[in-house]
């Protein structure tokens, strides 16, 4: 990712050390994909997850806590997973998931 002036944002080079896996694309020099190796890169899945997550907290959370966001982001990460499973086998999982929920005070302290 790109800022207008062609550097780079400073968080993706970070990942770039951190994950060997990690690979940019320059949107600055009208790049959106490329091969590189055995790679096919591109930012498609980050901007899908990243737009899931944000119609999720429009449409459903209406409003995010820093201290609760990895709970947000779990869940969005569960739905973005099972998002192409079978109906019955997600609401298995829904029954098996809720047999454990948040208590009241955890969540508020």
């Amino acid at each position: 990712m790109c800022l207008r002036g062609g550097g780079s944002v400073p968080a993706y080079v970070g990942v770039g050390r951190e994950y060997a896996g990690h690979h940019r694309v320059r949107h600055s020099d009208d790049e959106f994909a490329r091969t590189d190796g055995e790679f096919r890169v591109h930012v498609n899945t980050a901007e899908s997850f990243n737009a899931m997550l944000k119609r999720g907290i429009i449409g459903v959370f209406h409003y995010v806590s820093p201290k609760h966001l990895h709970r947000y982001a779990a869940e969005t990460a569960f739905r973005w997973n099972e998002r192409a499973g079978d109906v019955i086998d997600n609401l298995s999982m829904l029954v098996r998931f809720s047999r454990f929920p948040l208590a009241y005070g955890r969540l508020t302290a």
